[in-house]
């Protein structure tokens, strides 16, 4: 590591190396045809390259190892154990220590091989600058004197994204602990899990392994492996071998070497494992590299229908189809992008329609109604305007994940029964608390959260206590009890595409209400009336809030495996598939007055 920019010890090094070739180009053209009326139709399209920043790297590198040091004060020497800022000094001279292994920034931190806690960002030396690339053919008409109808095309293809990958993610596949793992799931007692823990134990009560005791049943028995070794979590697992150390307080442990301070990672070298045997940066936690990986695609026709101002009514109108999909999640450097991670983005919408709009009400004066009463009359009745806004499209993408990291990060679940993916739709019943979006035909959830049928299968996890760690979940047909949505295997990506559900529909109507009074030369005052979500029309929410609460933002149903955190019981529980537990949205007024003068 190095500090690098002006004023640093190298002032001439820089984070990623320039890029000067980001030229972008703009081309358009208009073309009025001379068929259909002249002037009536034209043809307009345009190309255009632009170029978005790769990001500043201070929000990355400003935590740095060796650049912040945390002081937590447990108010100890102080009368009271009150602390205020006029102890600051005394606290940071008597209290704080700097740990050996950091340097203040005037020099190049080091991080200890053996630490093993610390993240770090860097970046691809080579990072190019992400572009964009605007496409656009429109097809205009003119209808009558004040009408026009636009018909388009405007894609956006997302080039050179910058994507955070973590380059220190724990490695088993590799390195012969994925069969371990797969055998110690199953209740075996592999050899290479023997070497790593030999002459330890990390579980209080069990001998060493080599006197009475095997590696295999050390992780079965361990609160800190037992869970992911039973859910198949071998990321996590190799994660926590990794940085393991044994505790010296254990009787089988006490005649083991001390651990120094900041020091992890110790039953590996205790038995000759090499450093980087499940970390390739062994000195860091999480070692993220940004890099141009990601890519997206968006296509969409949008058509737009304008009426200018006619007896006192505007109207425009937009109906747009568009698809908006790139690679989602973060997977491993290691291996190529999925297709099946190329998916709609979470703005995506497949229609939306909006329509806007300005009436001005024909009463007073020269206006259809009540157009000769007296002026005083007049003004009080006359130029009120009516305007509305009104949005209806489709429902957000969601996806189902598994319940846990078979891979090396979060992954879809897999697929295994009859499922429509366009089989949902909202069931909330009239003073129900909850709702659901994918209903069996007695009205209930059709899609039941169950216990993954793994966790009782001793061919696959080992027998005993292995149900208790075990908390895989799964989705249950309940009209065939058919397992419908389980976990992937360890070391497997799951089937399913990401995003590939879409959500209830979403409509909503705001609306206001105004007029301006002259009251006098240069002196008038205006009223206004606003009303949003005029009709008090509730989205259906499977977002937070559960339990019947309203909330303010949309969320798509819930389609999580694992447990979700229930506001009205206070607890974790597992949801059904498209479980909807709250509403958003709800009606509200604003009146204003303003005076000029």
């Amino acid at each position: 590591m190095a500090f690098i920019g002006p004023d640093s010890p190298n002032p001439d090094k820089k984070i990623y190396n320039d890029d000067w070739n980001n030229l972008g180009p703009a081309i358009g053209f208009s073309w009025q045809l001379p068929w259909g009326g002249k002037g009536k139709t034209m043809v307009r399209g345009g190309y255009q390259m632009t170029y978005t920043t790769p990001g500043r790297a201070a929000g990355n590198i400003n935590f740095a190892p060796g650049i912040v040091q945390d002081l937590v004060y447990n108010g100890s020497g102080f009368d009271g154990g009150y602390m205020d800022l006029t102890m600051a000094d005394e606290i940071l001279t008597n209290l704080f220590v700097v740990p050996t292994h950091l340097v203040p920034p005037a020099a190049n931190p080091t991080i200890p091989i053996y630490q093993r806690e610390q993240s770090i960002t860097v970046y691809d030396p080579n990072l190019r600058t992400p572009y964009i690339q605007r496409i656009t053919l429109a097809l205009v008409r003119n209808i009558g004197s004040n009408m026009t109808l636009e018909v388009k095309y405007v894609g956006n293809l997302s080039r050179k994204n910058i994507q955070g990958t973590n380059v220190n993610s724990a490695n088993f596949i590799n390195n012969g602990l994925f069969d371990a793992f797969e055998a110690a799931r199953r209740g075996e007692n592999p050899e290479i899990l023997d070497q790593m823990l030999w002459g330890t134990t990390i579980v209080s009560y069990l001998p060493a392994v080599g006197s009475g005791s095997t590696g295999g049943q050390q992780l079965r028995a361990s609160g800190s492996t037992a869970g992911n070794l039973a859910n198949g979590n071998f990321a996590g697992l190799a994660g926590t071998l990794g940085s393991l150390n044994y505790n010296r307080n254990y009787a089988a442990n006490a005649y083991l070497p001390e651990i120094p301070n900041y020091t992890n990672g110790a039953i590996l070298r205790l038995n000759g494992f090499p450093e980087n045997f499940i970390n390739t940066n062994p000195q860091f936690n999480n070692a993220t590299m940004q890099v141009n990986r990601g890519r997206s695609n968006y296509h969409s026709m949008q058509t737009q229908f304008t009426m200018r101002a006619t007896r006192g009514l505007y109207f425009s109108g937009t109906w747009t189809w568009s698809r908006d999909l790139g690679y989602q999640g973060n997977p491993d450097p290691r291996y190529p992008l999925n297709p099946l991670d190329y998916g709609p983005s979470g703005t995506h919408r497949s229609h939306t329609l909006r329509t806007n709009g300005t009436y001005e009400l024909p009463f007073g004066p020269n206006k259809w109604l009540f157009s000769d009463v007296n002026p005083v009359v007049g003004n009080i009745i006359g130029g009120w305007q009516l305007s509305w806004i009104f949005t209806m499209e489709t429902g957000m993408p969601f996806g189902i994940n598994s319940t846990s990291n078979t891979l090396w990060g979060s992954t879809p679940a897999q697929i295994s029964g009859d499922f429509d993916p366009k089989s949902g739709y909202v069931n909330w019943q009239h003073g129900d608390r909850f709702g659901n979006f994918y209903t069996n035909s007695e009205g209930g959830p059709r899609y039941i959260n169950v216990k993954d049928p793994v966790c009782n299968d001793s061919s696959v996890v080992w027998n005993g206590s292995a149900n208790f760690y075990c908390s895989l979940r799964a989705f249950q047909d309940s009209e065939t009890g058919q397992i419908v949505f389980s976990n992937p295997m360890p070391g497997e990506r799951g089937n399913f595409s990401r995003n590939n559900l879409t959500g209830p529909m979403i409509w909503n109507t705001d609306m206001n209400f105004r007029k301006s009074f002259r009251i006098a030369e240069g002196k008038r005052i205006s009223v206004r009336f606003d009303a949003q979500n005029v009709f008090n029309h509730p989205h259906p929410n499977g977002g937070a809030g559960f339990g019947g609460f309203r909330s303010e933002s949309i969320n798509a149903p819930l389609a999580n495996m694992s447990s979700a955190f229930d506001f009205a019981t206070w607890s974790f529980v597992q949801r059904d598939l498209g479980y909807l537990g709250s509403k958003a949205g709800a009606r509200t007024f604003q009146g204003q007055v303003r005076i000029d003068f």
